[in-house]
């Protein structure tokens, strides 16, 4: 699926523009394209070490510039770190749906065993600005994981749908999320039943969420 959006444009050793034993890419129909497949089109060629690629017009340039989640999964791709939890876990591909609740969970772990809680924070938040979505529905991650949640959300441009219904975060852990919306500018669909946040943070969040424009299930 991959070359559906590159294409290869010319191996020669001998080029010096190309640099030698490199391979030239090109992406291609790239506005026809899911953000989620220009990234994974792009990470695929960045961790295979074939960084020397090319878009096809000023055009393209600027629309994959402006897709925050493409380099920021390069950036992870290449973290040390990173690569050890998704080593730890098991997992070959972080970015699927399936796989993002599994690291969300294992970050949010981290921090509350206090393992490397500074890293693993600047890795939730690098994380969580490389998706679209994430379920976390069912996962108990509790006040101390909601409150962690809330540092990496504060600021979030890309996640537009969180599910944390049954988190048991409580109203301590509803607080500092609703105080980190505010701040937040991507955030369009937000499940919050089943967390016994009490009727004070409830008319919190609505009022938040109508400021916002947030589809809201509370």
């Amino acid at each position: 699926c991959f070359f559906v959006c590159i294409k290869k444009l010319w191996s020669n050793k001998n080029d010096k523009c190309n640099g030698e034993g490199n391979e030239m890419y090109k992406i291609v129909s790239i506005k026809s394209m899911p953000v989620e497949l220009v990234a994974k089109s792009l990470v695929y060629l960045e961790v295979r070490g074939i960084g020397n690629f090319k878009l096809g017009s000023n055009d393209q340039k600027q629309i994959v510039n402006e897709l925050p989640i493409v380099k920021n999964r390069l950036k992870l791709m290449k973290d040390v770190t990173f690569q050890s939890i998704i080593g730890e876990l098991g997992i070959e591909s972080p970015f699927s749906e399936d796989n993002i609740p599994k690291i969300v969970e294992k970050l949010l772990k981290n921090i509350g065993d206090n393992i490397g809680v500074e890293s693993n924070k600047e890795l939730l938040k690098l994380f969580l600005n490389s998706i679209i979505s994430v379920d976390l529905r069912n996962i108990n991650i509790g006040v101390e994981g909601a409150t962690a949640l809330a540092g990496a959300l504060r600021e979030n441009k890309t996640l537009r749908r969180l599910n944390l219904m049954g988190g048991n975060i409580g109203a301590v852990g509803a607080t500092a999320l609703a105080d980190a919306l505010k701040g937040n500018t991507g955030l369009k669909t937000l499940y919050l039943w089943r967390n016994n946040i009490g009727d004070v943070v409830k008319e919190e969040f609505i009022k938040i969420a109508q400021e916002k424009g947030i589809a809201l299930y509370i």
